[in-house]
């Protein structure tokens, strides 16, 4: 193998992999630390992703005006914090499908929104907005 290619460490493996002697190079000793966590700024926790314990979160919007539609009372609507994935599914040919968004994150059937009242339904609309470009403090100077 080194008579074709360069003689590299990723070469050394794979010659060490291919020798009769055995299916595996020895691990390097001692083993390198992995790469140390970096915290998160002042004041904020990291979400673990990869702990699949829901993600970013959930905001309850509790209606002003709670409503039945066949036969299911909506008396709140819990809105699931949204990805960048979120977002991007939702935008084509340059617009922002919004009410497409907020059904993928309430999982709740689009006539729901559309027999909410229109306070509820403002109210939803904003707690989205807020979610997707919260407001940012502001400071005087």
């Amino acid at each position: 193998m080194a008579d074709l290619l360069p003689e590299t460490p990723l070469v050394q493996a794979a010659a060490a992999f291919a020798a009769p002697q055995g299916l595996m190079a020895p691990l390097p000793s001692p083993i390198p630390p992995l790469a140390p966590v970096t915290p998160a700024p002042s004041g904020k926790t990291l979400t673990n992703l990869d702990a699949g314990l829901g993600g970013w979160g959930k905001t309850v919007y509790v209606l002003v005006k709670p409503f039945v539609l066949h036969g299911t009372p909506y008396t709140s609507v819990t809105i699931r914090e949204p990805s960048g994935g979120d977002v991007m599914r939702h935008q084509k040919d340059g617009r922002f499908e919004l009410r497409a968004l907020l059904v993928d994150l309430t999982e709740l059937p689009d006539d729901v929104f559309s027999a909410m009242h229109a306070k509820d339904y403002n109210g939803v609309m904003n707690a989205v907005g807020e979610l997707l470009a919260p407001s940012l403090p502001t400071s005087t100077t």
